[in-house]
């Protein structure tokens, strides 16, 4: 038989919650899943809903959730941090976090093995970026530092650098493009600069 009880939730001595059940309005339990009065184990077959009548997972929260002093696992009992993650993905490639929009669409995403993703599901690398525009875009004054930690300019880069092309976008040579001389000396093509080739001076 299916009754509706109403549900008081109190927190026992031993940490689990205990629940009273008296018959009223409310969520549908079978009989037989209605534990003792003041159980320190309650065992539920059904979904509860907090703030909802009809709750489409074990437990559904129509409102805020507010923790306090505490830790929040998911896939983990021990938490270790204030959100501690374990994932269920079996390979490096598994997602073991999505960040979507309101039309579900993926922002960001972290997979198993570490790599994160924004504008790609599959991430190549510990932080892969994709999209139109300006992709990483910084309004306000501050360097950038490769394998520094310091940078002094706005890139700073300890290590080799490779371009297919560097070009001046400020001063007198505003516009000119750099290459290396055949003495070994940095230039400047001089006329067009095309195909990656240019007359070096």
């Amino acid at each position: 038989m299916i009754k509706k009880f109403f549900l008081i939730l109190a927190v026992g001595v031993s940490g689990f919650l205990a629940v009273v059940a008296a018959m009223a309005s409310g969520p549908n339990f079978n009989d037989t899943d209605v534990p003792a009065a003041n159980s320190l184990n309650p065992v539920f077959s059904g979904n509860v809903g907090i703030g909802t009548t009809a709750p489409v997972g074990r437990l559904e929260v129509d409102g805020n959730i507010y923790v306090k002093n505490a830790n929040i696992g998911i896939g983990t009992s021990a938490p270790a941090a204030a959100l501690d993650i374990i994932g269920v993905g079996a390979t490096s490639a598994s997602a073991n976090m999505l960040l979507r929009n309101a039309g579900r669409s993926v922002l960001m995403t972290v997979l198993n093995d570490g790599n994160i993703g924004i504008g790609t599901t599959a991430p190549a690398a510990l932080l892969e970026i994709k999209g139109s525009g300006n992709n990483i875009f910084n309004a306000t004054s501050g360097n950038v530092g490769i394998g520094t930690t310091a940078p002094a300019q706005k890139l700073d880069v300890t290590g080799t650098v490779r371009a297919s092309t560097l070009m001046q976008t400020s001063g007198t040579s505003s516009g000119r493009v750099a290459c290396w001389k055949a003495n070994g000396t940095l230039g400047y093509c001089s006329g067009a600069y095309s195909s990656g080739s240019c007359t070096c001076n």
